[in-house]
């Protein structure tokens, strides 16, 4: 997964990306995440500012992966059932603070649709395996960051998130 943001943004949206090809843009899965059992989750953060707004790079304070499981059987005569609290194997619960493992990684070259902005990569050093379980889930992370502008102006504070749907393999089919 790689998420950026802009230092200097007024919103707190998170731009998002999962690779291979786990966003797709059409059909039943547009616009949400496709996991497929036994994918490795990586986090990557890009903070993206302009040289002059004195901006410098970030601290990662936390980051959090939240889950909500949604119904994945439903009818007449039928149990009702949700997915498990999270699509990750071994976490049994909705809220997962990542451990605070985020390493600064130097960039080779520019943002590609922001290439004369400043930019710092963090990526966590750690990873999650998707679970062989289908569901579904609303997925969000909100991550905390120290903003770094120099001597330009104070350090800032701001939390940055995202939240679209996710799904593993295909989810199930609730009648």
């Amino acid at each position: 997964m790689k998420v950026s943001f802009d230092a200097n943004q007024t919103s707190d949206a998170l731009d998002w990306e999962f690779l291979p090809n786990s966003r797709p843009v059409k059909g039943d899965h547009a616009g949400g995440i496709l996991f497929q059992p036994g994918e490795m989750l990586h986090v990557e953060i890009d903070g993206l500012g302009s040289h002059a707004s004195g901006y410098r790079g970030f601290e990662v304070v936390d980051c959090c992966l939240l889950t909500n499981p949604q119904i994945i059987q439903i009818g007449a005569k039928l149990p009702l059932k949700y997915a498990a609290p999270s699509p990750f194997c071994g976490i049994d619960r909705a809220v997962y603070v990542l451990p605070n493992k985020f390493e600064v990684v130097p960039c080779t070259e520019p943002h590609p649709s922001r290439p004369h902005e400043h930019r710092v990569k963090q990526v966590w050093q750690g990873e999650l395996e998707v679970a062989k379980a289908q569901g579904r889930w609303e997925i969000s992370l909100y991550v905390t960051v120290r903003l770094n502008f120099g001597d330009v102006r104070p350090a800032e504070l701001r939390v940055f998130s995202f939240d679209p749907e996710g799904e593993v393999g295909d989810g199930g089919a609730p009648p």
